[in-house]
């Protein structure tokens, strides 16, 4: 489905879209197995398609968390959505796959999510999100959920 989604909308890309990337960072909390790590979440969204009351971005998010005695990092990517009807509210719903690593270990990693930029001003908003994480180390699924609180800002002049 993501591939289907991405090569209509990637042709498009080129001719329709001229939208700025924007940058998103942020303190953030990674719960798994009733521990939560405090750490950063860092992600660029590069719009390729907008329509009406929404646009279609490629995102890449990188996340670093330390829990008591290791340190989990995360490299994902994939599509998201944003809409944007509102002036002052832009929710966004993504699906982002990559890799999670821990523990000198790599796993296949899923993890579907949304937020919310209350947008500031033109450029700036106040993030809020939230995203459940499906990590596979060593043919086990661990669960974990990720809630993160920062700022975003479109990159580049209007």
């Amino acid at each position: 489905m993501i591939a289907a989604l991405l090569a209509l909308a990637l042709p498009a890309a080129a001719r329709q879209s001229d939208d700025k990337p924007r940058v998103g960072a942020g303190l953030s909390f990674l719960h798994d197995e009733g521990e939560t790590a405090v750490g950063v979440a860092v992600d660029v969204a590069k719009p390729i398609r907008s329509m009406t009351n929404s646009s279609l971005s490629l995102v890449g998010d990188v996340g670093i968390n330390k829990f008591n005695g290791f340190t989990v990092f995360s490299l994902l990517g994939g599509p998201r959505i944003t809409w944007t009807s509102d002036a002052k509210v832009h929710p966004y719903a993504q699906f982002l796959v990559g890799l999670e690593h821990c523990c000198e270990e790599n796993a296949f990693t899923l993890q579907p999510g949304g937020g919310i930029d209350y947008m500031y001003n033109e450029k700036m908003a106040i993030r809020a999100a939230i995203d459940f994480r499906i990590a596979r180390y060593g043919g086990q699924n661990f669960n974990e959920t990720r809630f993160w609180f920062g700022v975003s800002t479109k990159l580049g002049s209007n």
